[in-house]
């Protein structure tokens, strides 16, 4: 088993100063923005500062941020919401976009709530 200073010793483009000092900056604080500031204090570049953590098994991969999906709502459910809330039969309104039928049914639930505060 290699020890991390006899991989570190190998290595000319990065003096022993500098490595013990990466280690200790990186495993404060291990994240992408610590190996740029890293980077730019050493005057090397991004790809090779990860690079040289990897080799120094120090370097751990960021984690992608987990998207919140919102829920699809079909257009067919604000198609019902606005004949019902219009209580007319309304034939050409599955022609509307999807945008459109939302603008229409948040208009309609704004008049409805305006409508019950004025009683």
């Amino acid at each position: 088993m290699t020890d991390v200073k006899t991989v570190a010793s190998a290595s000319a483009n990065y003096s022993q100063e500098m490595i013990d000092d990466m280690i200790q900056v990186y495993t404060d604080n291990p994240s992408r923005e610590t190996a740029e500031s890293l980077a730019k204090t050493h005057d090397k570049t991004i790809q090779s500062m990860i690079a040289k953590l990897v080799a120094l098994k120090v370097y751990a991969k960021s984690l992608p941020v987990e998207k919140v999906k919102e829920p699809v709502i079909l257009k067919a459910v604000y198609i019902e919401k606005a004949v019902l809330m219009l209580g007319i039969s309304v034939p050409s309104i599955k022609n509307m976009t999807k945008e459109d039928l939302i603008k229409l049914v948040e208009a309609l639930e704004i008049a409805e709530a305006a409508e019950l505060l004025r009683v």
